[in-house]
């Protein structure tokens, strides 16, 4: 029981799936304020609520005892990636809300927690959301990941917009152009990437008021790009990067200035935009719960190590985490990463202890108070490239 007179109920038990998205959704828009406001679940995020989707199914609820109306949710959306060759299971975190008169009872708790422990049970190795550090830090999630925001002004990007030959062309993708999703799903080899069905684009690239756009260069598909509500373009990717700067060119024609989101992985992107840039800045992608530090860190690693030199050197650690406590080894030989068992009879002051929240400061924030408490050769390898993006938040 969640409290007195509620239970936690997990949505994929109800047996009329329609009937509870409908219940489901009026929910999520009413403890959002979504009502008064004029905004609406189904057009924010057609990658859930969309036609045919079934929202419901992947989220906790609070269900009252008197009528079994739902009450509080918690969703936890399955987002899974790759990371160099390694397929890691994840969740985002949506739609947490009680309504308000039943606040304060405990219930965004019992949800939260019941939500957090299926993911475990699942075996997810990390879980994101957007929202509050303090709101969410009970629950294990600590601000990390690494994003770099660049700004170039319209001044700068209508010179190089003079430079680009017209044979480029920049177009909204449509959703009904399966040809240019396809493209899109298919041409997406960046080292850390979610896995998207082509079928899923559309509702993907268009949630949060986004607007994907199609680079064409004489009617060839180069890349894409898009650009949330009008401010920040999320996500910008071509199949080769000497379409980068006709890219950025073409997109000055939908927002200038242009502010641009970049992973840390994607060097490519950074180095285009660092001598463009007017100004630029560096802070944390998004709120993150790691459930399988051995297995992240190992793929994350890997990642790294494609586009930076890694120091050798040796980092033991023992780590009290959310799902479980974990031992391992990191090692760089010769800039080769591997993260392996501990060596039996290590001395045990070579081993560091950490909590869950240090631990995700260490591997995934820059300059974490506990990066001081190892070597420089070790602390240089953080902060590990994890990187979700808006596109792939819910």
């Amino acid at each position: 029981m969640a409290s007195s007179g509620f239970s936690i109920v997990d949505g994929s038990e109800y047996t009329d799936r329609a009937a509870a998205n409908r219940e489901y959704l009026a929910l999520a828009n009413e403890v959002f304020g979504f009502n008064e406001s004029g905004e609406d679940f189904a057009r924010l995020l057609p990658k859930l609520f969309g036609p045919g989707r079934d929202a419901a199914a992947h989220t906790t609820f609070a269900v009252s005892g008197q009528d079994s109306s739902m009450v509080a949710c918690a969703g936890r959306f399955p987002v899974d990636f790759i990371a160099g060759n390694t397929f890691l299971k994840a969740f985002g975190i949506g739609n947490v809300g009680v309504r308000k008169e039943l606040r304060k009872r405990g219930l965004m708790s019992a949800v939260m927690t019941a939500a957090v422990n299926q993911m475990i049970v699942e075996g997810a190795v990390f879980s994101f959301l957007g929202g509050s550090r303090h709101r969410y830090k009970h629950f294990g999630y600590e601000r990390a990941g690494v994003v770099y925001g660049f700004e170039l002004s319209a001044k700068t990007l209508r010179a190089l917009a003079e430079s680009i030959p017209a044979s480029y062309t920049l177009t909204p993708l449509s959703s009904d152009d399966g040809a240019a999703a396809r493209f899109i799903a298919e041409n997406d080899r960046r080292p850390l990437r979610a896995i998207r069905d082509p079928r899923e684009i559309y509702d993907i690239l268009t949630s949060w008021h986004s607007v994907p756009y199609v680079l064409y260069e004489n009617g060839a598909p180069r890349g894409w790009a898009v650009v949330k509500a009008g401010l920040w373009v999320t996500e910008a990717v071509t199949v080769d990067n000497e379409h980068l700067l006709p890219l950025l060119a073409l997109l000055s024609k939908v927002n200038a200035p242009l502010m641009v989101k970049v992973p840390e992985y994607d060097t490519a992107l950074y180095d285009t935009l660092w001598p463009l840039a007017e100004s630029w800045h560096t802070g944390a992608d998004n709120m993150i719960c790691v459930f399988d530090y051995r297995k992240l860190v190992s793929a994350l690693l890997e990642v790294k190590a494609g586009y930076a030199l890694l120091s050798d050197g040796t980092l033991n650690v023992i780590i009290d985490g959310i799902a479980r406590t974990e031992q391992f080894k990191i090692e760089v030989t010769n800039g080769v990463p591997s993260v392996t068992d501990i060596d039996p009879g290590t001395d045990p002051g070579e081993v560091i202890r950490l909590s869950d929240a240090d631990a995700t400061g260490l591997f995934l924030t820059r300059n974490a108070p506990v990066s001081r408490r190892i070597s420089p050769a070790a602390a240089s390898w953080f902060p590990l490239p994890l990187y979700i993006g808006s596109p792939n938040d819910v």
